[in-house]
C-alpha cells in the first residue's frame, strides 16, 4: 500500500461501531456528506460509488480493506471527463479508541440502574444480554422494550432477548435488506423506541456536563469508577426528585 500524502487525526465522541456506521451507511452519509450516498457491499475488491442526490455517480473506486470496526480503505476518482483518467486516490480510515468506555444503563424516569467503566472497549453486541439480566435482577422483571443503536444488533441477541421475555426489541439491523425488516423499522413502536434511545444519549451528554464527567479528577482505575459513580448518584438524586414531584403521594 502506498505511503499516505496527508494524515488527519480527529477525536470524535462516539463508539467505534457508531463511527463505522457513519462511514458506511448510505442514510447516514447522505445527512453529513453534503447529500452524497455511498454505495457498496463493502467486500474487499467490490466496487465503491458516491452518488449525488439525483442518483448519478460522482466518484467511483474499489474497496481495499474492510475490518469492522477498525479499518476501512477504498480508492476513488471523480468520473467527470476532466478527472476520470487521473490516478485514483486512496482513503484509509483507522478507528482507534481513546480513553475509557463508560456504560450507563437507564430505566424509566431517566434513572440509571447500572454503570460500568471498561479498561478495554468491548463490542456493543456483547453488552446487550448482560444489560437485560442486570435489569431483571435489580427490578424483578425483564424490560418490556429494549432500545439500542445498531452496534448492539445481532440475530443471536434478538432471539435471546425475546426468549428472556422482552416483548419489543428495538435495535436496527442495518445489514438486512428484507422488506419485512424495513417495515418493522417503520412501525410506530420501533420509531418511538429509537426516539427514546436518542433521548438517552442526549441525557448522557447533559449528565457529563452537569457532573463534570468529561474529565476524571481522581487517579487510577478505581478513581475513575468512583468519579463516575458519584456522578451517577448525583444524577439519580435529581431525577428521583423530579419523578416524586411529578407524582405526589395522595
Amino acid at each position: 500500500m502506498r505511503k499516505p500524502e496527508f494524515v488527519y487525526v480527529t477525536y470524535i465522541e462516539t463508539t467505534p461501531e457508531k463511527l463505522w456506521e457513519a462511514l458506511t451507511d448510505a442514510d447516514f452519509t447522505e445527512r453529513y456528506w453534503f447529500g452524497a450516498r455511498l454505495k457498496s457491499d463493502w467486500k474487499v475488491g467490490s466496487s465503491f460509488e458516491m452518488l449525488r442526490g439525483d442518483g448519478t455517480v460522482s466518484d467511483a473506486g474499489k474497496v481495499v480493506e474492510y475490518d469492522r470496526p477498525r479499518r476501512l480503505a477504498y480508492t476513488f476518482v471523480n468520473i467527470s471527463d476532466k478527472y476520470k483518467n487521473d490516478r485514483p486516490a486512496l482513503a484509509t480510515f483507522v478507528l482507534e479508541p481513546f480513553g475509557k468506555l463508560v456504560k450507563l444503563q437507564e430505566a424509566e424516569n431517566q434513572i440509571i440502574i447500572e454503570y460500568e467503566v471498561y479498561a478495554q472497549r468491548p463490542n456493543d453486541s456483547d453488552l446487550l444480554m448482560p444489560a437485560i439480566e442486570v435489569h431483571a435482577a435489580k427490578l424483578g422483571r425483564v424490560p418490556r422494550l429494549v432500545a439500542a443503536d445498531a452496534g448492539f444488533y445481532s440475530a443471536k441477541n434478538e432471539a435471546a432477548a425475546k426468549a428472556k421475555g422482552v416483548k419489543r426489541v428495538c435495535i436496527p439491523n442495518r445489514g438486512s435488506k428484507s422488506a419485512a425488516r424495513k417495515r418493522e423499522h417503520k412501525k410506530r413502536w420501533f420509531r418511538d423506541g429509537q426516539r427514546w434511545r436518542t433521548g438517552c444519549e442526549g441525557r448522557i451528554s447533559v449528565s457529563k456536563r452537569r457532573h463534570g464527567l468529561q474529565r476524571c479528577r481522581y487517579r487510577g482505575d478505581d478513581g475513575m469508577r468512583r468519579w463516575v459513580g458519584l456522578g451517577v448518584i448525583a444524577d439519580n438524586l435529581i431525577n428521583i426528585g423530579r419523578a416524586i414531584a411529578a407524582h405526589p403521594a395522595t
